[in-house]
């Protein structure tokens, strides 16, 4: 069987398979954003459920890597209070309304 190898391929239509890569914007997280982290972490909420209520959405990944400090500040804050900063899912939601 005849055909054109692979290589061939690549060579010949590289600067097209470039141009087709399409990267995201790098995430940076708004002010808002990061007081719901905080309010959230210091409800104990899981990481998953945390990251699902950032924007539309974000993995896990995302918010360890770039929101850390302010996860780790509200689980101080709630150890501290031994009481959570937002008493329903309603105030966070205020806050991103905001």
């Amino acid at each position: 069987m005849h055909g054109i190898s692979i290589n061939t391929l690549r060579r010949q239509f590289k600067p097209e398979l470039q141009s087709a890569k399409v990267s995201r914007k790098p995430f940076d997280p708004t002010d808002s954003e990061r007081k719901i982290v905080t309010t959230l972490a210091a409800n104990e909420l899981r990481y998953r459920d945390t990251a699902a209520m950032v924007r539309d959405g974000i993995s896990i990944l995302t918010l360890t890597k770039h929101l850390k400090p302010k996860l780790q500040r509200g689980i101080k804050v709630f150890s501290r209070n031994s009481r959570p900063l937002a008493t329903s899912l309603n105030e966070v939601t205020l806050f991103k309304a905001a």
